[in-house]
């Protein structure tokens, strides 16, 4: 369904939210938000019917929301083709429940009476909202470039949030009205954005070529971790049943098995520095997808967690600007200086050579 045809049928509903540092007062970041209702309306009111034509389909399929729907939940399912979306959006459509469902459009069907109000405290609050945003993401940003972010909402998938090429999105259906949770992956969404401005790219000059995979590793764990931050206040994620269906037990069940998280981390970095075929594709599941609790996020974020604890806000921001490295040379700095406290889960002494190569074979100044 083409823009002109979603707002001619929807008016309203497309919106650019532009708020200033001024308006977010603790932030230096200029932000603006565009929200896109176009693909999350389109797919509801099609939902909302009893029959779909091929016309139908093909209109809402072009939709950039949609597309961007589509990408990312083949990323994870290779039944999630252009032909599943059409032939399950139909089969729903009708009032069945088709199996496999790779979008989950059974899902999205049965919590309709959840969505339409997301969207519509989406339009009332926007311009508090993107100044709420703008404030968490400026705690922790070192950047001060002007953000122009498009958001897109859309439902169905497998991915309740993500972030790609300066834009996010967020998937309604998974909110069921919480919308403080809804804030909260906003922001650790608009963080991600807000990282392709000032993470650093690879430094490396020298060293073995296995050190780009262990790079590679750390920079998601920091990416993923730093933006975590946003979604795990420090003082708990409070809220409703997404904070606490999903946040808080995620939080909780992670924090419970920290030390085999850690572990977990210490044979990947291994693998990856010690073997030239290691494809960081083929085992990102086991480090950050919620099928395992996203297990390195959890990581990322502890480390980042203790570095502003122990060290300051001031030099978490300024390491956010570093190579990934340093963010991990600080954390282990900061357990090495307090060999008594148990709570600082440390590395092997092999991870932390790795940490140490990479860190030199990247021109860092530490």
């Amino acid at each position: 369904m083409s823009r002109r045809y979603m707002r001619a049928a929807l008016p309203g509903l497309a919106l650019v939210v532009a708020v200033s540092a001024a308006q977010a007062q603790t932030t230096p970041l200029p932000v603006t938000l565009e929200l896109d209702f176009e693909s999350a309306s389109a797919v509801s009111a099609l939902l909302e019917r009893d029959s779909v034509s091929d016309e139908d389909l093909d209109r809402v399929f072009e939709l950039p929301g949609v597309q961007a729907l589509v990408r990312q939940t083949r990323r994870f399912d290779d039944a999630a083709t252009e032909a599943a979306f059409k032939t399950t959006l139909r089969a729903v459509v009708r009032g069945d429940t088709p199996s496999p469902d790779p979008f989950n459009f059974t899902g999205v069907r049965d919590r309709l009476e959840e969505i339409r109000p997301a969207i519509r405290w989406l339009e009332a609050n926007h311009e508090k909202l993107a100044a709420d945003l703008a404030d968490r993401i400026g705690r922790y940003s070192p950047g001060e470039d002007i953000l122009r972010v498009p958001v897109f909402l859309v439902v169905g998938g497998t991915s309740d949030g993500w972030a790609r090429d300066g834009a996010f999105h967020v998937a309604l259906h998974y909110f069921r009205g919480d919308m403080d949770g809804l804030e909260l992956l906003m922001a650790h969404e608009l963080f991600h954005v807000a990282q392709t401005t000032f993470m650093p790219n690879s430094g490396i000059r020298e060293g073995p070529s296995t050190l780009e995979n262990v790079e590679m590793l750390l920079s998601s764990t920091v990416s993923e971790g730093t933006a975590s931050l946003l979604w795990w206040p420090e003082d708990g994620p409070r809220g409703g049943v997404y904070v606490e269906g999903v946040l808080q037990r995620k939080l909780e069940r992670n924090q419970r098995r920290v030390t085999d998280i850690f572990a977990l981390f210490d044979l990947m970095v291994l693998r990856a520095h010690s073997d030239p075929e290691f494809d960081f594709a083929s085992v990102y599941n086991l480090g950050f997808s919620g099928a395992w609790d996203s297990p390195f996020y959890y990581l990322g974020y502890r480390v980042a967690r203790t570095i502003e604890r122990h060290r300051g806000l001031e030099v978490l921001r300024e390491l956010l600007a570093r190579p990934p490295v340093d963010l991990f040379l600080e954390y282990v700095s900061v357990y090495m200086e307090r060999p008594e406290d148990s709570s600082l889960v440390r590395f092997t002494s092999e991870t932390e050579a790795v940490i140490r190569e990479l860190s030199a074979a990247g021109g860092s100044p530490r």
